[in-house]
């Protein structure tokens, strides 16, 4: 995740924003994926965090995956 995220700065703010942001969400989805899959995922509210985050930052990682796509950069 964090290495995905060292990007070369093009100084277009949304490129670059999508650029970094991709690889933080779907960081954050396989963190919340290894907890899940754990032995220790016992915390209702964790799990519950997980299945919110999962979801929005699914869709979310699409509209920026589009966004980069449509502007030559996917």
């Amino acid at each position: 995740m964090h290495g995905g995220m060292s990007i070369v700065f093009s100084g277009n703010a949304e490129l670059d924003f999508g650029r970094g942001m991709i690889p933080h969400h779907a960081g954050a989805v396989k963190m919340c994926d290894t907890l899940m899959d754990s032995q220790e995922a016992t915390s209702a509210d964790l799990i519950h965090f997980c299945d919110h985050l999962k979801l929005e930052q699914g869709i979310e990682l699409g509209v920026m995956q589009r966004w980069l796509a449509d502007h030559g950069e996917g």
